[in-house]
């Protein structure tokens, strides 16, 4: 499992977002490794709005299609934390799911925060106001940093752009969202 921030080292493909005071914006790149080595650029996108939630996942294509099909992100209860809530929702999304893949982890934004959940269960709100999961999580933090006080779409575009040019496993085109307050 990874820091609180960075998530998800192993993977292809990354995810990236930015909380800002009017709400969130969620970028990701266009990658998907095949098993005979090849890419396909584009499969569906990565990013979803699930229910009440925004959410950018990465990692083994089959399993994030099966969490698509099965998270349920609709309504909180009040009393129920935020990191609580997602992680049931994640472990309901799973369970059933071939033992043998490798794992998805995503950037989850819900009431304008980011948070990042990976497949042992962990879910982080981003204290920084910034998350990256994927191949290049570790590289485009460090550019989030750098970036800070840029427009968030263009700081997003910059950052994926890096990663493009550091990593084999991001790829444009970019899909880069606003996501307002619920």
């Amino acid at each position: 499992m990874g820091d609180a921030q960075q998530i998800g080292a192993s993977q292809v493909s990354l995810v990236v977002a930015v909380e800002t005071d009017r709400g969130a914006w969620i970028a990701a790149d266009s990658y998907v490794g095949s098993p005979d080595g090849g890419t396909d650029r584009m499969h569906g996108g990565k990013i979803h709005r699930v229910g009440l939630a925004t959410v950018g996942l990465v990692g083994n294509v089959a399993l994030m299609q099966y969490m698509l099909d099965h998270l349920r992100l609709g309504e909180r209860p009040l009393k129920t934390p935020v990191d609580r809530w997602i992680r049931a929702r994640f472990k309901d999304a799973l369970r059933g799911a071939p033992e043998d893949d490798l794992g998805v982890d995503a950037v989850v934004i819900i009431d304008g925060e980011v948070w990042t959940m990976d497949s042992d269960g962990a879910a982080i709100h981003s204290e920084l106001g910034y998350a990256a999961v994927g191949v290049a999580a570790s590289g485009a933090m460090h550019a989030l940093w750098a970036t800070h006080g840029m427009n968030p779409s263009k700081r997003l575009r910059r950052v994926l752009h890096a990663a493009t040019l550091h990593s084999e496993g991001v790829a444009q085109p970019f899909d880069v969202r606003f996501v307002g307050p619920a």
